[in-house]
């Protein structure tokens, strides 16, 4: 419920700025790279996949979800140059108006800028409805009954789609088996060797969360968090027989979701480290 309230901020600027994209270009596709500030909530998978299937129903309302393709992202402010100008941006602007009444010298934006007011247009679009959340549009403070009902309608949305379920990715794990190869050819340091252990054991944490119990027969919960040489390579060794176990095994695609997430920041990771 706290991410519906969050998005709404940023759900009438979207719109807006799509539309006047459209009317600059009114024939070509667009592509659209969305960052948002990375906060505790919004970092979860769940988070994530809920945040992208709110922007697409918005761009399927706008009529555009042949023609407009989006990423969506969270990242730290820290190191995103993008998001230090929007805060600043927006601080100015909370100043301005909270004290230009009564101070011009409080006017700090030199350019013309456009309160963004969602209407609620959305309110006769069901399913947008259902993703959105009964508490985004009437603001009140919902019951453990009213939770539990919009888990439940959230949940069936999530696993309806037009195909219930997908086949693993095997793109991922073939990039994945490629990695593991090569790191075996390092593991002659103890420092690689720790941190690499280390990525594994959480990425296999991540398949046995996601996989639940339709994790296959004999697949190794459990790796070894040694490192010497041998050990590592024992690990390496176990974890690609396990990513082999899970080559057939079919998911819901909230699930498909998930899993590629965590196989994105898992080969950032390796990546790094090779």
């Amino acid at each position: 419920m706290q991410q519906v309230l969050m998005l709404q901020s940023y759900i009438y600027p979207i719109k807006r700025i799509i539309e006047d994209l459209r009317q600059e270009n009114p024939t070509v596709n667009l592509k659209l790279h969305i960052y948002l500030d990375q906060t505790n909530l919004n970092s979860q998978l769940e988070s994530e996949y809920f945040s992208c299937k709110l922007l697409s129903q918005i761009i399927k309302n706008l009529g555009e979800e042949n023609n407009v393709f989006f990423t969506y992202q969270t990242c730290d402010s820290k190191q995103e140059l993008g998001i230090q100008m929007a805060d600043m941006l927006v601080g100015a602007y909370r100043k301005q108006e909270k004290y230009a009444a009564s101070d011009d010298s409080t006017i700090l934006i030199p350019f013309k800028v456009t309160s963004m007011i969602d209407t609620l247009d959305f309110q006769n679009q069901d399913i947008f409805l259902k993703l959105y959340g009964l508490v985004g549009l009437t603001m009140k403070t919902p019951t453990k009954k009213d939770l539990t009902a919009f888990k439940k309608v959230l949940k069936n949305e999530l696993d309806s789609d037009s195909h219930q379920y997908q086949k693993v990715n095997h793109y991922n794990f073939n990039t994945i088996r490629t990695k593991l190869t090569k790191a075996k050819n390092k593991t002659d340091t103890e420092e690689f060797n720790r941190k690499l252990v280390k990525i594994l054991v959480s990425l296999n944490k991540s398949l046995t969360k996601i996989y639940g119990n339709k994790l296959p027969k004999a697949y190794i919960k459990n790796l070894s968090q040694k490192y010497n040489r041998n050990n590592c390579n024992r690990t390496i060794a176990n974890m690609q027989r396990n990513i082999n176990k899970l080559q057939k095994v079919q998911l819901s695609i909230f699930k498909v979701f998930k899993l590629k997430l965590s196989l994105r920041r898992f080969n950032k990771q390796l990546d790094k480290l090779l």
